[in-house]
């Protein structure tokens, strides 16, 4: 059976008819999410700041993990696009620093020309395994 996860610690969908995540089991399936502060839909970091916009989806991403009765480091699967590869070193040097050594998710990275409905950077779409 599927539960439907709506974390108050982060940005709720908000251009389309879809859920911020779902678990099925103990599979989690995460929406795509950018570093939108929740309950504002202002972008961390003003879309300058790449540091400030990664620390902001990836606490977006946590407080959806523990939602669901997990943690970050449940994360098993990550999809990144990016709008510009170039911010790839700031964004690795903040996403790293969330994960126990070792509990790196195993993940992709694309370049996109851009997202609806966001002026973000990039976005994060997600699986994690529960226990």
């Amino acid at each position: 059976m599927k539960e439907i996860i709506r974390a108050q610690g982060a940005p709720c969908p908000a251009t389309g008819p879809y859920s911020q995540a779902i678990k099925v089991g103990n599979l989690l399936f995460i929406a795509g999410i950018c570093g939108e502060k929740p309950g504002s839909w202002e972008l961390a970091g003003g879309g300058t700041d790449i540091k400030a916009e990664t620390t902001q989806v990836m606490e977006n991403l946590k407080a959806i993990c523990e939602e669901a009765g997990g943690t970050i480091d449940d994360l098993v699967q990550v999809q990144l696009y990016v709008k510009d590869a170039s911010i790839m070193p700031e964004f690795n040097e903040v996403y790293r620093s969330y994960f126990k050594e070792g509990c790196l998710p195993a993940r992709i990275a694309a370049v996109v020309t851009g997202f609806i409905g966001t002026k973000a950077n990039f976005e994060i779409l997600a699986t994690a395994y529960i226990e």
